[in-house]
């Protein structure tokens, strides 16, 4: 988004219940930091850019997460 307030992070388990992580990533922002994940688990994100007329989701993105490192992940 090229126009966006802020985003909004939602994390969920099995893409159905969703859990938002952070709603105040300032705009223009690339990246996010999930530090609360675990190992052996896989993730699926939504990224969401607020507008004047709320927020518009995007293509989900997932990632396994097969050891214990932290990773982020990159708001194209």
């Amino acid at each position: 988004s090229s126009n966006e307030d802020y985003f909004q992070v939602d994390r969920s388990t099995d893409a159905s219940a969703w859990s938002t992580l952070s709603s105040t990533i300032p705009a223009n922002s690339s990246s996010y930091i999930d530090s609360t994940i675990t190992a052996e688990h896989t993730y699926y994100y939504r990224v969401a850019p607020y507008l004047s007329g709320g927020p518009t989701y995007g293509e989900w993105c997932y990632t396994d997460t097969l050891t214990q490192n932290l990773g982020s992940f990159k708001i194209n």
